[in-house]
């Protein structure tokens, strides 16, 4: 049993490199300079130039990637360009409001769903659980902004 587990959280630490990996490389072959955008558009060349020394981005794609790691490991997600304030700030600050909903959500999915899938259990190939069936259906199927709102 030790060993089953050790080897998930070794393929979840896996799984997480290679996450962050495509979406760095996805971020990384949008079209468009981040540089200049974090500068305005009033920013002549050279202001283009400091901010992307800043930023690291006249660094190699891999070392990019390695800094970007190292940040994430220590917590430093960095400054938010519309607001200038830390990201992390902006987390734990949003985190407790985040938490009960997430909670409040859980809680209302198990209150529908446990009678929902008893009652469809119980009248199987019926009226009521091709309906209750279809409703969960719709519902995971609905975008969450769209069923949000």
């Amino acid at each position: 049993m030790r060993k089953y587990v050790l080897k998930r959280i070794l393929l979840m630490f896996v799984l997480i490199i290679g996450m962050t990996f495509i979406v760095f490389a996805s971020l990384y072959i949008a079209p468009g300079d981040p540089a200049a955008m974090v500068a305005g558009v009033s920013a002549t060349e050279e202001d283009i130039i400091r901010v992307r020394e800043s930023l690291g981005l006249d660094e190699p794609f891999l070392k990019q990637y390695l800094l970007y790691l190292n940040k994430l490991v220590h917590l430093d997600l960095g400054t938010s360009y519309t607001t200038r304030q830390p990201i992390l700030d902006e987390i734990v600050v949003r985190l407790p409001n985040t938490l009960n909903l997430a909670c409040a959500a859980m809680i209302l999915a198990v209150l529908v769903g446990f009678p929902a899938g008893i009652i469809s259990a119980l009248r199987k190939d019926k009226l009521v659980d091709n309906l209750l069936t279809t409703g969960a259906m719709v519902g995971i199927s609905v975008p969450n902004f769209l069923l949000g709102t």
